[in-house]
């Protein structure tokens, strides 16, 4: 399952934050609600990243944290892309 969940995040993290939370895979990761929000909105692939290197790696340990890492460099690369093209299209 965790590795279907990385795979289907790589594509759409947005969608597989709402159904990791539907099935019950990301209760208890989060204290507050605040970061999960948060995440969906401006840093879904790290979000998803994190939450299921709690609830299947108990942590940020070995994979669990080049997923991670990985996580945070297609963020940055997709809001890079993303502003980049908005740009060009004056």
């Amino acid at each position: 399952m965790p590795c279907l969940a990385v795979l289907f995040a790589f594509f759409l993290p947005r969608v597989t934050l709402i159904v990791l939370w539907l099935m019950g895979v990301l209760n208890g990761v989060w204290q507050t609600m605040l970061w999960p929000i948060l995440g969906f909105f401006l840093m879904p692939y790290t979000t998803v990243a994190y939450g299921l290197a709690h609830a299947y790696g108990n942590g940020l340990h070995g994979i669990w944290l080049a997923v991670l890492i990985v996580g945070v460099v297609m963020d940055f690369s997709s809001n890079g892309g993303a502003a980049h093209s908005a740009r060009g299209k004056k």
